[in-house]
């Protein structure tokens, strides 16, 4: 997903950077039902409803802001510029902004790209902990 994130930021629509669609799509997902993006939650008739709301807030949470610094932290590299977001309303050819050799990290950007990862791995392996010792 990590990777899906920063792949997706190499392609703009319109100056749209298209990585920010995960985290948009996420916190919709993750505010209309908590627990859905967790395997621990999988079976809410397992939880009451603050249980799995508990455990959405835990590990949601952490995952959330993992992919929001991974997205932030590749942003500035769109290498791809779309014209439409549908490919009859315009041309879909790409112009190509940017080779994929001259993208550099800076510093801020890997620290960045690290802590989200970092989190990802924090919320996979509590996620793990909750499901080995449930309630």
């Amino acid at each position: 997903m990590a990777v899906l994130c920063v792949v997706l930021n190499f392609n703009q629509v319109r100056g749209f950077f298209v990585g920010y669609l995960i985290p948009i799509t996420l916190g919709v997902v993750g505010g209309l039902i908590p627990g859905t993006n967790s395997f621990a939650a999988s079976d809410l008739s397992a939880y009451s409803a603050r249980e799995g709301l508990a455990i959405a807030l835990s590990i949601g949470g952490l995952e959330m802001l993992g992919y929001v610094l991974i997205v932030a932290s590749t942003v500035r590299y769109g290498v791809y510029q779309y014209k439409s977001w549908w490919r009859w309303g315009g041309e879909w050819s790409p112009t190509k902004v940017m080779r994929l050799r001259d993208v550099r990290l800076t510093r801020q950007e890997t620290l960045g790209l690290l802590v989200g990862i970092l989190l990802l791995i924090v919320a996979a392996c509590r996620e793990t902990a909750m499901v080995a010792n449930p309630w």
